[in-house]
């Protein structure tokens, strides 16, 4: 059985340089999220559900901004949640989908993480999410 996935470069000529892109653009993109936002992470190491869908929050800890980039010296760390300097952080309401098991793109507000939460951009997929609708909290 083969699995489809994103073949990295992690040594030899040009990775350093192509590692700093990659980080620069994603940063800049998670910089110019702004509240209400739809956004997609990944996450490959959960089988049942590998891409994460997720509602940027205003976070009062931040002007009511939901994102923050951490121009600090040292790791910053919320509840947990890792965001290293130079990354940026982004608070985030959780969505699950209804039925994981099903091709239906239904989803609902997380029943784990009921409440918004910071997230570091590292897994952050660059790609627009249009909601097509929305009915209480479900989707």
């Amino acid at each position: 059985m083969f699995e489809k996935g994103l073949c990295t470069k992690t040594a030899g000529p040009g990775v350093a340089i192509q590692t700093q892109v990659s980080t620069r653009d994603r940063n800049e993109i998670a910089l110019g999220l702004t509240q209400g936002e739809f956004i997609l992470f990944d996450t490959s190491e959960d089988q049942l559900e590998p891409i994460w869908l997720g509602r940027i929050m205003s976070n009062p800890a931040w002007q009511g901004q939901g994102v923050c980039k951490n121009d600090s010296k040292r790791i910053m760390t919320y509840d947990g949640v890792k965001v290293g300097k130079g990354e940026v952080g982004i608070y985030v309401m959780w969505y699950e989908k209804i039925n994981v098991m099903s091709d239906s793109l239904e989803y609902w507000v997380s029943r784990s993480e009921s409440k918004p939460m910071v997230q570091n951009n590292r897994y952050l997929i660059r790609i627009e999410v249009k909601i097509q609708q929305m009915m209480g909290e479900k989707m």
